[in-house]
């Protein structure tokens, strides 16, 4: 019996880690997706200012191009002669920041977006591992009850067992002449019956000599005398 009550904390136990193992991995996921989110959201805020800076220096590059134009008429170049070419140089020239900027922006919110993938493939991970441990865990306590169950029925099995054995052992000895005579005193077949059950049920000793001051205080008024009389065992 024991046995069976050891194995129950131990199951428990099992049980407990369980559960202490998926709700770490469900932290750990909930904190790399977390922090997906926040990449992402930095990403897109990111692009917003780089989008409105494109956008100022799209107007720079429009004011800039029309200076040159104006400057180069008033001192009397042809639009297609050196004012056209110093106006193509200034536009070129934010074309290429604009497009370098562009470029960056796209960049920056590619590696975010990537980014933001790897740490969600790593909370899935995460969780994967918790889970696949967590199994682990599942089957000893599966394991360990069904070893419980299986002792438990072998413990009443030998309770069953010993409690018949003590049974028989206390009737031969109140059957022999000499019991019968009052040279020796006879045994209480009661509390005989129930330390042997106890004792099958590998309980010890301990715990039916605990059981004793309540047998006694059957036996001393004679309970279980007159019920065994009745049941046609035993004398008076």
């Amino acid at each position: 019996m024991n046995s069976v009550l050891s194995a129950n904390v131990t199951a428990s136990g099992y049980d407990a880690r369980k559960k202490q193992t998926l709700a770490h991995g469900q932290a750990a996921k909930n904190r790399a997706y977390s922090q997906a989110a926040g990449v992402e959201q930095a990403a897109r805020a990111n692009a917003l200012v780089e989008g409105a800076n494109m956008m100022t220096m799209r107007g720079n590059q429009r004011r800039a191009v029309g200076s040159a134009r104006a400057q180069a008429a008033g001192s009397g170049f042809t639009s297609e002669g050196t004012g056209a070419a110093t106006a193509d140089a200034v536009n070129s020239l934010y074309e290429k920041r604009i497009s370098d900027m562009a470029y960056e922006s796209s960049t920056g919110s590619l590696n975010a977006v990537n980014q933001a993938i790897g740490l969600r493939r790593q909370g899935d991970e995460y969780m994967r591992t918790a889970e696949a441990e967590a199994a682990q865990y599942r089957s000893m306590a599966k394991g360990t009850r069904t070893g419980m169950w299986l002792s438990g029925a072998g413990a009443l099995a030998g309770a069953i067992d010993g409690g018949l054995n003590a049974y028989n052992d206390a009737q031969e000895w109140n059957e022999r002449p000499d019991v019968q005579s009052g040279k020796e005193n006879p045994v209480s077949v009661w509390r005989d019956s129930i330390t042997g059950t106890l004792n099958g049920m590998d309980w010890g000793s301990s715990a039916a000599n605990a059981f004793n001051p309540y047998m006694s205080s059957f036996t001393s008024q004679g309970w279980e005398k007159n019920f065994l009389k009745a049941l046609g065992y035993g004398k008076r």
